[in-house]
């Protein structure tokens, strides 16, 4: 463990680092490109345009559903998974939150402890922290990967929040989606990025989530949308998805993986 200069604690894994710099370096570039982040590579609602005005709405009813299910006593504990600047733990009134970030950014001034981490491999351990939250985060590893490491590290009962990845209603819609994204970093001069981005077919979600242990609550589509989502696969939305981590743990033997 140790500390870099901007404040931010550096628990990534040596053998990630290598390809996590890459990556860092390559989308911090193109975030500032396209004007969610200032050329330092912080982002936030303070430092970019009026797109985020939709993302703090979002986080702000996440945070909600959050803190209406955390313990009262010990004070809980919330990883804020892809947690850009650490921004969304202000928003917090009655936990401590934990913001993991692949990026080694500055961090926004704030509450949170700042952790330069891999979702893949949270530095945490074995049913340690009472919610999770992604904010457009759970799409840049396969789904069953960050399922699974959820499910490590939350207390049984535990939220897990993700809200802001584009989901699709099929594996061939997001595929689909994959294949656009793949000509769009190739044009924004970014193609290499294209492996590290997934986005959520919902039925392969739903089957990774069962396996692992948890129970959907709550999934909700923007009002407005839900005919469209049905309609025309082929479109994102920006759902939320609420799950909760069972007791016990009953994976259904066999289950298809593909849902």
């Amino acid at each position: 463990m140790f500390e870099i200069e901007s404040g931010l604690l550096d628990l990534l894994p040596e053998d990630l680092r290598a390809e996590a710099d890459h990556f860092a370096e390559r989308y911090r570039a193109l975030r500032v490109r396209e004007g969610w982040a200032v050329p330092t590579g912080r982002g936030g609602p303070d430092h970019a345009d009026s797109r985020w005005q939709r993302r703090v709405e979002a986080v702000k009813s996440a945070v909600a559903i959050l803190e209406h299910d955390l313990p009262a006593d010990p004070r809980p504990v919330v990883g804020d998974v892809g947690a850009g600047g650490g921004w969304a733990a202000q928003l917090f009134s009655r936990a401590d939150v934990i913001a993991f970030d692949l990026l080694d950014a500055p961090r926004e001034p704030g509450p949170a402890l700042s952790v330069r981490a891999d979702m893949r491999r949270l530095p945490l351990r074995e049913g340690s922290v009472d919610g999770l939250l992604y904010t457009a985060s759970i799409h840049y590893v396969p789904m069953d990967d960050a399922v699974r490491e959820a499910a490590r590290v939350l207390r049984p009962g535990g939220l897990l929040v993700a809200i802001e990845s584009p989901m699709y209603v099929d594996h061939r819609s997001a595929v689909r989606a994959a294949e656009r994204s793949a000509r769009y970093y190739a044009a924004m001069g970014y193609a290499e990025l294209a492996v590290h981005y997934h986005p959520v077919d919902v039925r392969r979600l739903k089957a990774a989530l069962a396996r692992s242990g948890f129970r959907i609550e709550r999934m909700e589509i923007p009002r407005g949308l839900f005919s469209l989502w049905r309609g025309l696969t082929q479109r994102r939305v920006f759902a939320m998805v609420v799950s909760r981590l069972d007791t016990v743990q009953m994976p259904e033997p066999g289950l298809d993986a593909a849902g």
